[in-house]
């Protein structure tokens, strides 16, 4: 059963609250050289524009979890999953909103938990988190 996070109260006001200034370091520390490819369009997709495993590597480092691979619009996508709780913080570039919390459903018809190696995890993750915690624990 999917229920709006804004049904929870305090704690949805406060879920939302926290996502959403993590929204915004996340915005800071993205960049081209953390972007999944050389397609990287910040100024039609938003700056987090493919940055999904960066974002779920520093969301997962950040709250615990797990990423989870599916797809968006048919396009492969990662997100956070937290208990009954998702998590996806690059959403805004399908259009919809830049912060997404559900809470007991799957944004997705396939969905897959992903395990990052700690000995090869992606530079682009690394450096993309390393500037997280630049920002955010400063």
């Amino acid at each position: 059963m999917q229920m709006p996070v804004e049904e929870l109260g305090d704690t949805g006001k406060k879920m939302q609250d926290f996502f959403s200034h993590l929204y915004s370091v996340f915005q800071y520390c993205g960049a081209a050289d953390t972007a999944y490819n050389d397609d990287y369009m910040p100024d039609e997709f938003g700056l987090l524009h493919n940055h999904c495993g960066c974002v779920s590597y520093a969301l997962q480092q950040m709250i615990g979890g797990e990423v989870v691979r599916g797809k968006c619009k048919d396009i492969p996508h990662m997100w956070n999953r937290l208990g009954k709780f998702q998590y996806d913080l690059c959403a805004s570039q399908y259009g919809l909103s830049p912060v997404m919390i559900s809470v007991g459903i799957d944004f997705s018809t396939h969905t897959k938990p992903k395990t990052f190696n700690p000995k090869n995890i992606n530079p682009r993750f690394q450096k993309f988190w390393s500037r997280v915690q630049e920002t955010y624990y400063r």
